[in-house]
């Protein structure tokens, strides 16, 4: 959230950070959404908002846990290590 705040005070205006989010006023001008056009005949666009996708990739680059462990086998303890971020930014 301290990095979202940051991020937005250098293009907008954060109004409220709470545990998972921040309300925000952004620039006229900024773009909200990205359209993505498929180079295939008959495939659907595809919408994203970019100021979540910006903050996601921010959380996924500083907030990964490269250690997370599954146990898969009780009986050996044996565990599966993967990464693992469960933090992600939503528009509401």
């Amino acid at each position: 959230i301290q990095r979202a705040n940051k991020l937005i005070s250098a293009i907008g205006m954060p109004l409220e950070l709470d545990t998972d989010g921040i309300w925000c006023c952004l620039p006229a001008t900024f773009p909200e959404n990205f359209t993505i056009k498929s180079t295939q005949p008959g495939k659907a666009k595809y919408v994203v908002n970019y100021p979540c996708v910006v903050l996601n990739k921010m959380v996924v680059d500083y907030n990964t846990n490269e250690q997370f462990q599954t146990l898969v086998d009780p009986v050996n303890l044996k565990y599966e290590t993967k990464s693992e971020c469960s933090i992600e930014f939503e528009v509401d």
